[in-house]
């Protein structure tokens, strides 16, 4: 290799390197917090008032929530997110107002969007009763990282086992798109069909008709509805929309919508007419020989044609 062509592979090497310190420095990242201040109805549990230091929190326990000042509180809490897709998330949970009375489980399970996001650990207070442990003061704990599909709504939820407080949860998550830039799918016109019953059918690959600038085809999801009786279609893998002619004569509309992650949406229409065609024969010239050719037969169906050639009277 020439020194022209090895700086030539050097320059290649650092422009991959390049995209990969661009795709992990830009990497879109998003903290949501419920705490408190923002979110929850928090006080302090009756054992820890009047200890110096004592923290309060959202009181948890028996898969519900409460607070001494309103009462019965909820456990799920939802929340709007600019960037949406699959994403990478840890929650990060902060608890209080452990105490020694037999208790073992006084942890606290995070959901989003239904996905098991951790439990805490109970680490502390689990003598036996009468062990004098009392603490009021905060724990925090990392939960590790999980793989949650967000939308631009979603859902916390704060499961308690045995009593205690839960004081704050965070969430942290990167990737996704940014809705906040986000462009609406687009469905190009799809122009009307005429088929032949029975055996009419037609297959589009809707990729070729959707453009999108801001999402790839995975986080795109398409659906096809129809208004009418003469055909039938299928999608297949979220791509082919695949239609069948049965035996009723008319027209049926086909509907294709296509929504993104965020609210972007489209959709488009058109109309498969489905006909009746007049049957054809076409039969070529044929030589034959007076001597041994005169009793053969041609089979008139073979060179016909017809939805159902079967029944089709020949003459």
């Amino acid at each position: 290799m020439d020194n022209f062509g090895k700086a030539n592979h050097i320059f290649k090497i650092m422009g991959v390197i390049l995209i990969l310190l661009a795709l992990t420095v830009f990497a879109r990242a998003e903290t949501y917090t419920f705490d408190c201040d923002s979110t929850f109805n928090c006080s302090i549990k009756s054992y820890c008032q009047g200890i110096s230091g004592a923290v309060p929190g959202l009181l948890v326990g028996g898969g519900g929530a409460y607070s001494y000042t309103n009462g019965e509180e909820p456990v799920n809490y939802s929340f709007h997110a600019d960037s949406v897709g699959e994403q990478t998330c840890e929650a990060t949970v902060t608890v209080t107002a452990m105490f020694d009375q037999g208790q073992t489980d006084e942890k606290t399970q995070i959901f989003l969007n239904g996905v098991d996001m951790g439990t805490t650990t109970d680490n502390y207070c689990n003598a036996a009763n009468g062990g004098g442990c009392l603490f009021c003061g905060s724990d925090k704990q990392r939960l590790g990282t999980r793989t949650v599909t967000l939308r631009e709504t979603n859902t916390l939820r704060v499961n308690g086992f045995e009593s205690h407080s839960l004081v704050g949860v965070i969430i942290d998550c990167t990737g996704g798109n940014d809705c906040s830039t986000n462009l609406d799918p687009v469905i190009d016109a799809l122009p009307d069909k005429t088929i032949p019953y029975n055996t009419g059918n037609f297959r589009i690959d809707l990729w070729d008709k959707i453009t999108d600038h801001t999402d790839s085809f995975s986080d795109l999801m398409i659906g096809v509805t129809i208004d009418g009786n003469t055909i039938n279609c299928t999608l297949d893998n979220n791509r082919y929309l695949e239609c069948q002619a049965g035996m009723i004569l008319g027209n049926t509309t086909v509907t294709v919508d296509v929504n993104d992650d965020c609210t972007g949406h489209d959709s488009e229409s058109f109309i498969v007419s489905v006909v009746n065609q007049p049957p054809h024969v076409t039969v070529p010239d044929y030589e034959k020989s007076c001597n041994s050719d005169m009793n053969q037969f041609i089979d008139l169906r073979y060179f016909g044609w017809d939805e159902q050639i079967n029944d089709v009277n020949l003459e």
